[in-house]
């Protein structure tokens, strides 16, 4: 049986690794800039009749339309960068 000191340091151990995974998720260090991100609540501007589910992959082209797969019909999903719907 364990003791409640080995199980209180690894619930320790654990917070302190899960804290420094979300900062890692927030921030990205580039050289000597950082960058920061930030939820915008209001993109993309996607009607209400498409669904959405799970989305397992993000790509950007040249043109910097962003293409979102998503797992439900239709599965992808072209925006531009001010989150309005190019086509799907």
């Amino acid at each position: 049986m364990r003791s409640i000191s080995s199980v209180l340091i690894a619930v320790t151990f654990l917070a302190i690794a899960f804290t420094l995974g979300c900062e890692r998720l927030q921030r990205s260090e580039i050289g000597d800039a950082t960058a920061h991100y930030t939820v915008d609540a209001t993109w993309p501007q996607t009607p209400d009749d498409l669904a959405w589910d799970q989305t397992p992959g993000v790509t950007v082209d040249s043109e910097d339309n962003i293409y979102v797969f998503t797992r439900c019909d239709p599965a992808v999903r072209v925006y531009k960068t001010d989150g309005s719907l190019l086509r799907t």
